[in-house]
């Protein structure tokens, strides 16, 4: 994958994801965090957000309402959007007022996703509804390649409500399901035919576009692979799907099989990543620390990433050995807890935000993390 990071988009991006079909406890506290008006927004389990300023973790206000607020994301243009169990999709205002935008009724609301248009979509367990042109689309089951789909189970659907989203540089939506250890489903929404398009070879939602190309992981507790998706036209260059190919993994670098019989410690376990576009570094977590490379760097391995010096974990998260164990088919974690992290997102002051899998909200300025909750 030599000079993969040679393009980068030039807003906050994530390049790798990871999708674990085991939670850490933290997401029983902490849903999501955006970034917007200088200020840190949290949601909560129970459904309250918490607003923290972003450049040293005060909080600053609590909001609250009669219905639970389920979800947490942002427009296309950066505005704070919130959806609740009513099923009202609300937007905060420029004057700090909570603007209703949208209801469903008669189903369920799941996700919440805006194009390139700022058009609102949602994902809701009857399909894909468009809001702009009121239609609601749904793929064919042949789409479908789970496990879980191939046994006749509802594909439009996930375990854990664990449910992935993203829409590409050309308005193609981008939908995952998660349904555990029978794998996930992936579709991908093209708006200018108004219809679902294949997906071939590895599945996970892109995180990451550069030169028509788009990037994202597969993961497991013992696996993790980067994936390329390459665009396929036909002669009338129609889209017609996308082909996922595998860059890296990490069974080609670190002798994975060999490990993996020898129940060795995988020591390298690798979370979640953002790019910091105020320096032009890319920034991954692993259970070894926070490291990061230049875009323009060679990767071929995890130790080609520098490790960021100032960054601890707190003294009370101790690394996590994580391997397998061949007796009893399973994986077993001893003395503390996988560094998998959810979510990290610069802030435009170049401050480092994580929602880690143990506890808390962190806050990492260069110097020294903080937990701001």
């Amino acid at each position: 994958m030599k000079w993969l990071f040679k393009k980068w988009v030039s807003s906050v991006t994530f390049f790798f994801i990871i999708s674990l079909n085991c939670k850490g406890r933290n997401f029983d506290y902490f849903v999501n965090f955006e970034l917007a008006n200088n200020k840190i927004y949290v949601l909560h389990a129970d459904g309250d957000i918490k607003i923290f300023d972003d450049s040293n973790g005060k909080l600053l206000d609590t909001y609250s309402q009669k219905s639970k607020i389920t979800t947490l994301t942002k427009d296309h243009t950066g505005n704070i959007i919130i959806a609740d169990a009513a099923n009202d999709v609300k937007r905060l205002s420029s004057d700090n007022q909570w603007l209703t935008i949208a209801s469903l009724k008669g189903d369920q609301l799941l996700r919440v996703l805006f194009d390139n248009r700022d058009n609102c979509f949602l994902i809701t367990q009857k399909g894909l509804f468009d809001l702009e042109n009121n239609k609601n689309y749904l793929p064919d089951r042949h789409f479908a390649h789970s496990e879980w789909a191939y046994h006749g189970s509802p594909f439009w659907e996930s375990l854990d409500n664990d449910i992935g989203a993203y829409i590409d540089n050309n308005n193609n939506i981008w939908i995952d399901f998660n349904h555990g250890e029978w794998g996930n489903d992936l579709f991908v929404f093209n708006q200018q035919t108004h219809s679902f398009i294949p997906v071939k070879g590895y599945g996970g939602v892109p995180y990451y576009e550069a030169n028509n190309q788009l990037f994202s992981t597969t993961h497991s507790w013992l696996w993790f692979t980067l994936i390329k998706y390459s665009p396929v036209y036909d002669k009338d260059k129609h889209l017609i799907e996308f082909e996922g190919t595998k860059i890296y993994s990490i069974e080609d670098v670190y002798g994975y099989q060999t490990k993996k019989q020898n129940t060795s410690d995988i020591d390298i376990f690798p979370g979640n990543s953002a790019y910091n576009t105020l320096d032009n570094n890319f920034y991954f977590i692993s259970s070894n620390g926070l490291r990061k490379t230049k875009i323009s760097a060679p990767i071929h391995k995890f130790s080609d990433f520098t490790p960021v010096k100032n960054f601890m974990f707190p003294k009370n998260i101790t690394k996590a050995n994580e391997y397998y164990d061949g007796a009893k088919h399973q994986i077993r974690i001893e003395n503390g807890y996988p560094q998998y992290v959810s979510k990290l997102e610069f802030t435009s002051k170049g401050k480092l935000v994580l929602l880690p899998s143990s506890y808390g909200v962190w806050l990492f300025d260069g110097k020294k993390l903080t937990i701001v909750e």
